[in-house]
């Protein structure tokens, strides 16, 4: 377990189940404290009492797409600090772009690379700032 990682809260919004359980036992065996919601709603929730250092935001979610969550993360004040990352299936290189554009501070396309997950949610949530909605 990384001690440079202990007390760094992500919430994962995912409604898959199994990338759900693979990406929370990777960031908890790097020795991140994880939230889980598995919708736009149930995040907005989590959000009421809890501030991540980072929100790993499915983009295709039911009910409140992972876009319409975002927009409402943006607009939350006690979220200024924390990076906001699309983490999607589609990796065409128009929707970088579109991801680029809306503002997130990176993407990770799925399915979860398991070699360098870790890494790079530790590149993204130790940099300086916010990011460039470049991927790793």
């Amino acid at each position: 377990m990384s001690r440079k990682n202990q007390g760094k809260i992500i919430l994962i919004v995912e409604d898959n189940q199994y990338n759900m359980k693979l990406a929370v036992d990777l960031l908890e065996l790097a020795g991140f404290v994880v939230l889980k919601a598995v919708n736009g709603q149930a995040a907005l929730n989590v959000l009421v009492d809890k501030t991540p250092h980072l929100i790993l935001l499915d983009l295709r979610l039911p009910d409140m797409d992972g876009v319409e969550t975002f927009k409402k993360l943006k607009e939350n004040k006690n979220l200024e600090a924390t990076k906001i990352v699309a983490f999607t299936a589609s990796a065409m290189k128009y929707e970088e772009a579109e991801i680029k554009k809306m503002g997130f501070d990176a993407f990770i396309i799925k399915p979860i690379d398991t070699v360098n997950f870790v890494n790079c949610i530790e590149t993204i949530i130790h940099q300086k700032g916010k990011g460039n909605g470049g991927s790793c």
